[in-house]
C-alpha cells in the first residue's frame, strides 16, 4: 500500500501473530497502527479478502505481556520466497483497552525518539 495514503502513522514493531484461519504457523508483526497492520507469515498463502479474521497478537514488550485480539480484513497480500506479507485493516478490537494503551505507548516512544533525533542534529553541525 502507498504509505502516503495512510491516515495514521505505522509503528515498526515485532510480535507474534496467531491467525489459524489464515495460516497454521504463527506470523510476525512487521508494523501496526490503530487502523491497520502488516504481518509476515512463513508460507505462501492464498487468502480471501472479503472475510473478517481474528488476529491474536503477542508483542515483545514486557509491559504488554498479555496477547490482545484484533478483528481485521485483508487489504493486500504479497507472496515472496516461502513467505507471505499481508496488509490488514483493523475493524475492531475485543481487547480495545489494551490495544489503545499499546498504540499510545508506541506513539509516545516514537515522539521521544524523534525529539532526541532533532536534538542530536543540532550537535552535528
Amino acid at each position: 500500500m502507498n504509505t502516503e495514503l495512510r491516515r495514521e502513522d505505522r509503528y515498526v514493531e515485532i510480535g507474534r501473530v496467531d491467525a489459524p484461519d489464515i495460516c497454521l504457523f504463527s506470523g510476525v508483526l512487521v508494523d501496526i497502527s490503530r487502523s491497520g497492520c502488516k504481518v509476515r507469515f512463513p508460507a505462501n498463502l492464498e487468502i480471501e479478502t472479503d472475510i473478517e479474521y481474528e488476529l491474536k497478537i503477542l508483542c515483545a514488550r514486557k509491559e504488554f505481556s498479555a496477547p490482545f485480539s484484533l478483528i481485521a480484513n485483508v487489504t493486500w497480500t504479497k507472496n515472496t520466497d516461502n513467505a507471505c506479507e499481508v496488509g490488514f485493516r483493523i475493524i475492531r478490537s475485543p481487547s480495545s483497552r489494551d490495544f489503545e494503551k499499546y498504540i499510545t505507548s508506541l506513539k509516545q516512544e516514537k515522539e521521544t525518539l524523534d525529539e532526541e533525533e532533532e536534538l542530536l542534529k543540532g550537535f552535528e553541525k
